[in-house]
């Protein structure tokens, strides 16, 4: 019977280049039977070895979803790694909150940049327009001719405007955003 050539490796089967075909795959991709991003077995593990420091970041250097947020496989479930790390340091997230990023960036794993907060209070904290968005400017809607600022404050909406400008808009937009959240 054969086996893989390579060390450590023991599985069996048809060979090509005496190796297995995950081996033999890979070597044909990076040129090295070992190349790739490596796999961990242990999540400790993955947290461990795949992040950067930039800045006061924790940055995730792993696979991410489409949204950028960080995703590893723990027991055949993806799940989000900043939730894994606080999960793993605080115990479980309460059903009613979510993690918020203090530091907007979504790649960061750093502890001291998450909290737990109810999703009302980690809306403010959205970084940029909706992806719906007509104006591609969050909180600046075209009303009319002009144009107007829309806040959701306590499960209320507030307005403002009109604005002649979409530049007058946006600038008004960051000051109430200023002014209700304490982020521009």
């Amino acid at each position: 019977m054969n086996v893989c050539s390579v060390e450590g490796c023991k599985r069996t089967g048809k060979m090509r280049r005496k190796m297995c075909s995950m081996h033999y795959q890979r070597w044909q991709k990076y040129g090295d039977p070992h190349g790739g991003n490596p796999k961990y077995s242990d999540p400790d593990d993955a947290v461990k070895n795949r992040v950067k420091r930039v800045g006061e970041c924790l940055i995730w250097t792993g696979h991410t979803n489409p949204r950028g947020y960080p995703r590893m496989n723990v027991g055949g479930r993806l799940i989000m790694v900043y939730r894994y790390v606080w999960e793993r340091s605080y115990g479980p997230v309460p059903e009613d909150r979510e993690i918020n990023h203090r530091c907007f960036n979504r790649a960061c794993i750093n502890l001291e940049h998450l909290e737990l907060m109810t999703r009302s209070q980690n809306t403010p904290y959205r970084r940029g327009a909706q992806p719906n968005s007509k104006t591609g400017i969050r909180n600046v809607h075209q009303k009319g001719d002009g144009w107007a600022v829309r806040l959701k404050v306590k499960q209320c909406n507030m307005w403002w405007g009109p604005f002649e400008t979409v530049e007058e808009a946006k600038a008004e937009a960051s000051r109430r955003r200023l002014e209700f959240f304490g982020i521009p």
